[in-house]
């Protein structure tokens, strides 16, 4: 072989080799940014509890909501959206997030106001909200799920 065909041939393989862990590195990656008064299982026998809690915002409403009546209310991943989109609670209350999903996601809210961090399958992830405000998140393997929690 010649030089030029090995020289190719390796910065081939240096361009793959980068895609390859740059994919795995999206869908595989795992996120502990800290979250609002949060608990919760990941496959591990510890939870995080913190006292943070939400900034406060003007609360809107959108077609499409859940509303809770009791202690909480849960939302599932599946299919790689949020279900219901947006949910709407009440101050005080918790929202629970459950990952059916085959794929890790988050549910993250803008300026780190709250994070679920890593979910794998079957993993949940509970955040009281004690704070009226309108909290839109996504999740940060999959920028174009979103989902919006309402607290009144």
């Amino acid at each position: 072989m010649s030089r030029e065909h090995l020289d190719m041939s390796a910065r081939l393989t240096t361009i793959a080799a980068v895609l390859g862990l740059v994919l795995l590195a999206g869908c595989g990656s795992s996120s502990s940014k800290s979250s609002p008064s949060s608990s919760g299982s990941s496959g591990s026998s510890s939870s995080a509890k913190t006292t943070s809690t939400p900034a406060k915002t003007t609360p809107t409403s959108k077609k499409g909501s859940s509303t809770a009546s009791g202690g909480g209310t849960k939302v599932t991943i599946a299919d790689f959206k949020y279900k219901p989109k947006t949910i709407t609670v009440r101050a005080g209350q918790s929202v629970t997030w459950k990952n059916t999903d085959s794929s890790n996601h988050t549910a993250s809210a803008g300026k780190g106001s709250f994070d679920t961090g890593n979910l794998q399958q079957g993993d949940t992830k509970t955040i009281k909200f004690s704070k009226a405000g309108t909290f839109k998140y996504h999740c940060d393997f999959h920028p174009f799920m979103h989902g919006t929690v309402v607290v009144r």
